[in-house]
């Protein structure tokens, strides 16, 4: 279950545990006061902090979240110095995302407007994005946290099973407005439908009682978008996509058959990548530029 710090409450998180939750992710985002609020975020740091604790005596397993790169003024040491404050509280979980600007936003629509020396609402240069996230798999990994996606870290055996599904490019289905989902109808090759849930709750409330149909859309995926999601998903990882993985949800397809192996080649010449025949992997470098390197990857034929 996720929940925001401000909506923690003792007496919730409990009867939340005896219905069965085990583990609860908690969307702090910063460890800043004054970051919180450029975030738009309700709570402060040691509301996150007393919400963090007493989720720790509710729950088994708990995670929290963490945003960095959010703006071009926060520096290595600033972020090292955050990161290092988040560590004290002995997570066995973080996830430590790079902030995301997403289009259609009333951020993106001030982001875009955003000229300098209006440090506030740009974000940090390449360079400094790339020294963040690598501060951040180098502390991590001092404390005993493994990285095991590009933004997950964990203590072993603690990590997040629901979203190594999604990774590894698993079946699953989402329940509730807005809700999305993978799933197979067939049980063929290349069988995987994308399902969305209406998005208004009331509309899909209304739905549900009127015995109708709660899915706002329903398309089967093309074998050229399997391929790219599994791909994706899969070098998300530090597991990478093993080729019986590849062969299983592509339909018997292989990676000479998919993939450009000459820019693989030079991606695993340059520390990029790492390529044997029964698995390609993204190294601790490549992981940190996949959005680059993903498009490079599939080769300009159609798929069959």
């Amino acid at each position: 279950m996720e929940a925001n710090p401000t909506s923690v409450e003792g007496s919730k998180l409990k009867n939340f545990r005896e219905a069965g939750i085990n583990r609860l992710s908690l969307g702090v985002q910063s460890l800043r006061d004054s970051d919180l609020r450029y975030l738009g975020r309700n709570h402060t740091t040691s509301e996150a902090i007393s919400a963090y604790e007493l989720a720790r005596n509710t729950f088994p397993r708990v995670s929290f979240d963490l945003i960095y790169g959010r703006h071009s003024g926060q520096t290595v040491d600033g972020w090292s110095e955050e990161l290092q404050e988040a560590l004290s509280l002995k997570p066995d979980h973080l996830s430590l995302y790079t902030l995301t600007i997403e289009p259609n936003t009333p951020y993106y629509r001030l982001h875009s407007k955003a000229t300098p020396p209006d440090r506030r609402l740009s974000l940090p240069d390449l360079a400094v994005q790339e020294a963040l996230y690598h501060k951040t798999v180098e502390l991590t990994k001092r404390e005993g946290l493994g990285q095991y996606e590009v933004s997950n870290f964990a203590r072993e055996g603690q990590e997040s099973r629901h979203n190594m599904n999604y990774w590894s490019y698993g079946l699953f289905l989402g329940i509730g407005a807005g809700a999305a989902s993978r799933v197979a109808l067939n049980n063929s090759a290349n069988d995987r439908w994308a399902l969305k849930q209406l998005l208004d709750p009331n509309k899909w409330m209304l739905a549900l009682e009127n015995n109708s149909s709660s899915s706002l859309e329903e398309t089967q995926l093309t074998p050229e978008e399997i391929l790219w999601e599994v791909l994706l998903l899969s070098l998300r990882t530090t597991q990478g996509l093993p080729s019986s993985r590849l062969s299983e949800v592509t339909g018997g397809l292989s990676f000479d058959q998919v993939i450009n192996l000459d820019i693989v080649r030079e991606l695993e010449k340059e520390g990029i990548l790492s390529f044997e025949s029964d698995r390609l992997l993204a190294t601790s470098k490549g992981l940190a530029l996949l959005d680059s390197v993903l498009p490079q990857l599939i080769n300009n034929h159609k798929v069959d």
